[in-house]
């Protein structure tokens, strides 16, 4: 009965007590929540007890530690904790919440009074109420929230952190140590002296204390920590900073690449302030111009500059702020001249680029020194100058063509020499390479291109004999080499030469005419004649033919050259040379062999009728005199003969046949040939030793046939003839007188 009444009374005075009552288990469970507490919270109790305290407060507090704020295990009695909550009503407000811990049969409870902070009393507990405050609107923001103190004596203390402390470094608030030199343990080394400073400089001219340095966090990781802290002086003397630490380790990771990568960039890069003044460089800018870093941060970018360029880039960058015009921001890369701090200028590359940061324009610029690539710039078209001028003066062309995979001919390089090979500029001939081929013969361009063609496919050195016709119509002869390589994308490009041998080429014309043809008459000498009837042999043979070589002698032809003189006897030659060469079909040729000796060659011969029709048209091509400058030549000609195969196999030995025929033809002295008639019918082919040279008397139409006798006389041949019949069929024969 006692204890009931007592349980009685406790509840009594729980709903009575005019603060909030909470009592929480080790859980976090409410198992007691009193009439004061509904009304400061806004709700039933019904609702919770008996569940987790996140319910009321969020879940930012479901566990005892989170709500105090630290292990449960440290808690003093009548640790306060102000917390903001959101009852039903829609209105934030702010409760102070004292916490003790108590045990009731073995097991570990929470008590929490809880009350409206609005209503707070000041007294001696003001400063502790305040600063759990803070630290419960610490709780709530990023980062760290701390207070630092600097006593009159210089002693340096930090009466707070917020929780942040453990999320940014690992270390619980309580566990932020002090070193002896009054700043925290946690800071680096190698920042303290600088943090040292700082505080010293705000505590002295209560400025703000401008924070940023690196700590250590319990896992040994370093952070940037960077903020502000605003400083006052307190009654007793003390000054008093209020500062927020968040955690910029990212950030000064990244300006810490950004800035070891422009200190060991090759170029220089500085940015400009929209004043023209120099905000930050590199190390390469240092070198570059030869100042220390430090002196050019704030200077006007000009001072990098000729005197003499100064001005105009003032000018240029008030008139681009003013109207947005400019050539050099944005444009790409500009050669401009720049000077160093000892005076000296130099050649520089610079791209200016525009960039809108936080409402402001910064201007940044990428500097590159070009003084070993001008240098280089200028030994090479001094190069290049020369080897053009050597290329000039190059009989010829110096080219680099290259045929495509398309089949496409393109120059990418052709020298000077082609203004006067084919009457074009380089740059047309560079525009169009068809220019080249256009200026060969049909024939010529076909052979040139299956040429390259191969040697794009083996890769062989090229070389060729190129015949064009300029522009004019002059016709130029090229010797080129060349070798070929090949392009990844399958391109074959040739570098070489192709030397101008028009002269050469015409000289070995003029000595393969004068090797082969008569330089008075035009027509072809004894060596073209042995030439041509090498070929018609074997036409003959092929077609079952047969060949005559006749031998030709003008006469009485040295009175033309005694008595009216050798110039006029030349032009008789060449006279008669046009009416033999009149005379014949198109088969047949002729040819001179010196003096006043012809040389025939009749091919496609099948019996001894079309013989004696071509001697009969040779002799009667001078039954009309010749007339020159109004003077008539009554010319004849004595015609002597051999036949292929049966007089012989070669051209000399048939020449020599005919020689001799001829010669017997002139000995007769212009007789006329006797009647021929059929013999005694006897058959059978002349063999290799009886060859049959023929012999024609001037003016004469028969033809006399010898055959040799070896022995009967001094001459080799019996003054006997025998009647023409077909070819390869014997005729008779009849004695001459003799």
């Amino acid at each position: 009965m006692h204890l009931a009444t007592a349980a009685d009374i406790l509840s009594a005075a729980m709903e009575a007590a005019p603060d909030g009552l909470l009592i929480l288990d080790s859980q976090a469970q409410l198992v007691a929540f009193n009439l004061a507490a509904e009304r400061l919270f806004g709700r039933r109790r019904e609702e919770l007890l008996n569940r987790n305290v996140s319910e009321l407060l969020g879940e930012k507090f479901a566990t005892i530690t989170a709500l105090l704020g630290r292990d449960p295990d440290g808690v003093a009695s009548e640790t306060k904790r102000y917390l903001t909550i959101s009852p039903p009503s829609g209105l934030s407000v702010t409760v102070e919440m004292t916490f003790s811990a108590t045990e009731v049969a073995g097991k570990r409870y929470h008590v929490a009074l809880a009350r409206e902070a609005s209503v707070m009393p000041t007294g001696p507990d003001t400063w502790l109420e305040t600063e759990e405050r803070l630290g419960n609107f610490a709780a709530n923001m990023p980062g760290i929230v701390f207070q630092r103190v600097l006593r009159p004596d210089g002693t340096l203390y930090y009466p707070f952190f917020s929780a942040g402390v453990e999320e940014v470094l690992g270390f619980q608030p309580e566990e932020i140590s002090v070193a002896r030199d009054g700043s925290l343990d946690a800071i680096h080394w190698a920042d303290r002296d600088r943090y040292l400073e700082n505080v010293n400089r705000s505590a002295a001219t209560l400025g703000v204390c401008l924070e940023e340095f690196r700590a250590i966090g319990r896992d040994g990781t370093v952070k940037w920590l960077s903020g502000t802290a605003q400083p006052q002086t307190m009654p007793n003397g003390d000054v008093l900073w209020d500062g927020v630490l968040i955690d910029v380790t990212d950030r000064k990771r990244a300006e810490l690449w950004l800035e070891m990568i422009m200190n060991h960039a090759a170029d220089g890069i500085v940015t400009i302030s929209e004043d023209g003044l120099i905000e930050s460089v590199n190390a390469a800018v240092g070198a570059v111009f030869a100042y220390d870093t430090d002196e050019l941060i704030g200077q006007n970018v000009s001072v990098l500059m000729p005197e003499q360029d100064q001005g105009e880039y003032n000018d240029y960058l008030k008139r681009y702020l003013t109207t947005g015009e400019g050539t050099l921001i944005g444009t790409g890369p500009r050669e401009l001249k720049g000077m160093r701090k000892d005076g000296s200028a130099f050649p520089l590359e610079m791209a200016l680029s525009e960039v809108l940061t936080e409402g402001r324009r910064i201007f940044i610029g990428v500097i590159r020194d070009i003084t070993q690539r001008k240098e280089t710039e200028n030994a090479l078209a001094a190069t290049q100058q020369r080897l053009q001028n050597i290329a000039d003066n190059v009989p010829g062309l110096v080219f680099q063509r290259m045929l495509t995979v398309d089949g496409e001919l393109v120059f990418l390089y052709i020298s000077n020499g082609v203004r006067e090979v084919l009457g074009v500029e380089s740059d047309a001939l560079l525009k169009n390479g068809t220019l080249f081929l256009d200026a060969m013969a049909p024939d010529d361009r076909d052979l040139f291109l299956e040429s390259l063609k191969q040697s794009a496919a083996t890769l062989e050195p090229m070389e060729d004999d190129i015949k064009v016709i300029g522009m004019q119509g002059d016709e130029r002869w090229l010797r080129g080499w060349s070798r070929p390589h090949r392009l990844p994308n399958g391109d074959v490009v040739w570098e070489g030469v192709a030397l101008d041998v028009t002269d050469r080429k015409r000289a070995e014309g003029r000595l393969t005419f004068l090797a082969y043809y008569d330089p008075l008459t035009g027509l072809g000498n004894r060596s073209l004649f042995v030439e041509r009837f090498e070929r018609a042999r074997q036409f003959a043979r092929n077609m079952g033919t047969w060949v005559a070589v006749l031998s030709l002698g003008l006469d009485r032809f040295s009175i033309i050259n005694a008595t009216i003189g050798h110039t006029m006897g030349d032009r008789v030659l060449v006279a008669v040379a046009r009416r033999l060469q009149q005379s014949l079909d198109a088969g047949s040729i002729v040819c001179r062999a010196g003096g006043d000796r012809f040389l025939v060659l009749l091919t496609g011969l099948s019996n001894h009728a079309d013989l004696f029709e071509s001697v009969e048209v040779l002799q009667g091509a001078f039954a009309q005199p010749l007339e020159l400058d109004g003077q008539q030549f009554d010319m004849t000609v004595s015609i002597g003969g051999a036949i292929h195969p049966n007089d012989g196999d070669n051209a000399e030995t048939l020449i020599m046949h005919a020689d001799a025929a001829l010669h017997r033809a002139k000995a007769g002295g212009g007789r006329s040939l006797p009647d021929v008639h059929r013999g005694n019918g006897r058959s059978g082919r002349p063999d290799a030793d009886h060859a049959e040279p023929l012999a024609a008397g001037s003016g004469q139409a028969g033809i006399r046939r010898l055959l040799p006798t070896p022995g009967r006389c001094s001459n080799g041949r019996d003054h006997r003839l025998r009647s023409p019949g077909p070819l390869g069929e014997p005729g008779g024969w009849l004695d001459l007188p003799g």
